[in-house]
């Protein structure tokens, strides 16, 4: 192989190093987003319990924005699913 052939081969697996590594950034990424939507959620649901419908609402806005940055990331990374770490 040429010196020209080892650079082309490098230069590809390091940009497929890269993209593997955004590619894992990013499911993390998701996997946060959809973990702190679950929480707001969960503490919604606590406060409607203790009758706090203000402090409710407010998590329950939350738990829409942390959706809507997970369909973002989704949108943004091309997924019909989201896949599975490595």
């Amino acid at each position: 192989m040429t010196t020209k052939g080892r650079a082309k081969s490098a230069s590809r697996a390091w940009a497929s190093a890269v993209t593997a590594s955004v590619q894992e950034l990013m499911i993390h990424a998701y996997a946060m987003e959809n973990e702190a939507a679950e929480r707001y959620a969960e503490f919604a649901d606590a406060m409607e319990v203790h009758n706090n419908v203000e402090v409710a609402e407010l998590f329950r806005k939350m738990a829409r924005i942390e959706n809507l940055h997970a369909q973002q990331i989704r949108e943004r990374m091309g997924w019909h699913a989201v896949p599975a770490p490595a």
